[in-house]
């Protein structure tokens, strides 16, 4: 077809790529390097420097297909295991997938558990044995999902995968909502209060952010039903797919931003530290230019001095 031999000579596919790369990339990288600094429990800490880890490594992953593609001059695939890497990069997007909505669906867990007895929960360390046996799980589960796409069925992809994200967002609404009753209730220390309406605030970001992934995902899982039942072809929908699930990475990483009170701040104190030293270096900049200018006008008028009283000279002799 006429659109196919367009895709096939020109890279526009892959070029359209790299702008929901550039879009996600910001925010994930500033909420990961900024969870350390959020008042968390170690154990949430954990599944979040995991979930936005995942979504990284994703978004990562897209890129390398654009770029892969691109050197290769191979524009318009039509299956997975055409190219040498194809199989690498599409297992490890699906993996990257899975693994970050089990990670939602444990945060969900998490926040429910810190908040039912939140003193006792909070003085404890991190659970290592806990944390080994949920990841050890959540890459079985990865696992099996790797060995679905390999098998190169779309049916089961997209069944699999809107089965993990159905759980993940069950798993937040009930969380959510056991959270919020527990916020209404009394507690006898200022400590237990905070850590709970803490949980309460993260349970609510979550549970925003779930939805919106969650509608993000069915999107891009549209284009898999769509090449399952024949309306389009399958570089279309791989790259449509894979597109959404990047911006949908950088939507999670911007509404964090947006709904977090203490990640807010740090933009607003990020965008002012930007603001002050670009001014500095702009005042630095009309400064010399000043200095320049007065050194030149100086020269200027020292020579025109000198001709004066040399044509003087020559006029008197």
């Amino acid at each position: 077809s006429p659109s196919s031999s367009i895709l096939d000579r020109h890279p526009i596919l892959q070029v359209v790529q790299l702008f929901p790369v550039s879009f996600a990339f910001p925010s994930l990288i500033f909420v990961f390097s900024y969870l350390n600094r959020m008042a968390l429990h170690a154990n949430c800490r954990a599944l979040m420097f995991l979930w936005i880890g995942a979504f990284i490594l994703m978004v990562t992953i897209n890129l390398l297909m654009a770029l892969f593609d691109l050197s290769a001059g191979h524009y318009n695939p039509q299956k997975i295991s055409e190219t040498a890497w194809g199989p690498y990069l599409y297992t490890g997007h699906g993996m990257t997938h899975a693994f970050s909505s089990v990670q939602e669906l444990y945060i969900a867990v998490e926040r429910a558990v810190a908040c039912h007895r939140p003193a006792r929960y909070h003085n404890r360390r991190f659970s290592w044995r806990t944390f080994l046996i949920a990841e050890g799980i959540a890459f079985a589960w990865t696992y099996c999902y790797m060995l679905i796409i390999q098998t190169d069925n779309f049916f089961y992809i997209g069944a699999a995968s809107n089965t993990v994200d159905m759980s993940a967002l069950f798993c937040m609404i009930m969380g959510s909502r056991f959270v919020r009753r527990m916020n209404r209730k009394e507690y006898d220390t200022l400590n237990a209060k905070y850590q709970v309406r803490e949980a309460s605030t993260v349970s609510h970001i979550i549970l925003v952010i779930g939805f919106v992934s969650l509608f993000s995902k069915m999107t891009a899982m549209i284009w898999v039903w769509l090449y399952v039942v024949g309306i389009a072809s399958f570089s279309i929908i791989t790259t449509s797919a894979v597109m959404m699930h990047t911006v949908n990475c950088g939507i999670v990483g911007y509404l964090l931003i947006w709904l977090h009170e203490g990640l807010k701040k740090r933009v607003v104190a990020l965008q002012l530290a930007v603001c002050q030293s670009r001014s500095t270096a702009i005042a630095g900049i009309m400064r010399y230019a000043d200095i320049e200018l007065r050194e030149r006008y100086t020269k200027l008028a020292a020579a025109a001095t000198e001709t004066h009283f040399t044509e003087l000279a020559r006029y008197w002799a």
